[in-house]
């Protein structure tokens, strides 16, 4: 039952417009960040902007930015089933309450763990463009965006995340 409730909460959320309003602006930003000259995102300069240290950097930043965008997929789980009267309805059936909240909030996460990877999408495919300089740019390591997506950003996003679910249940 877990599963089940997991599926509906990250099907439910991708149908929201602020999944997909969020995840084009982060593709973008870090799409120009890595072929624009003079777009640079928290860079200190002297660095390869597709480098481990830039890409660590990139998602440091954007962890904490987007701790906005994921409360509202996160506390939304709990207000929703209040604020249209469902809540008392699922506390009468014979699903768990731990199986109904940790569903809920895994369906939640999965769903912003994979909004997170656009950044090393945005910053691959802004790196193969033709007019990226290429002075700029290293060689395309998948090894330092999974370093960077495992080490910093799920870690992050699974800590706030359990605090603001925390706190809207």
């Amino acid at each position: 039952m877990l599963t089940t409730i997991a599926r509906f909460e990250f099907r439910y959320l991708l149908r929201n417009p602020l999944v997909w309003v969020t995840s084009a602006v982060m593709f973008t930003m870090f799409f120009i960040s890595v072929n624009v000259q003079d777009f640079e995102l928290g860079s200190e300069g002297g660095h390869l902007r597709n480098s481990a240290w830039g890409v660590l950097r990139n998602y440091v930043m954007i962890s904490v930015m987007a701790m906005f965008v994921t409360t509202s997929f996160i506390a939304n789980v709990i207000l929703r089933d209040d604020e249209t009267g469902y809540g008392p309805i699922i506390r009468s059936t014979p699903i768990t309450k731990f199986e109904y909240l940790f569903g809920r909030f895994l369906g939640a996460f999965s769903l912003a763990a994979l909004m997170m990877l656009v950044v090393s999408l945005g910053m691959c495919i802004g790196s193969l463009m033709p007019w990226a300089d290429p002075a700029n740019l290293g060689p395309n390591r998948i090894v330092d965006h999974l370093y960077a997506y495992f080490l910093i950003a799920l870690p992050n996003l699974f800590i706030h995340s359990a605090i603001l679910f925390a706190l809207a249940t």
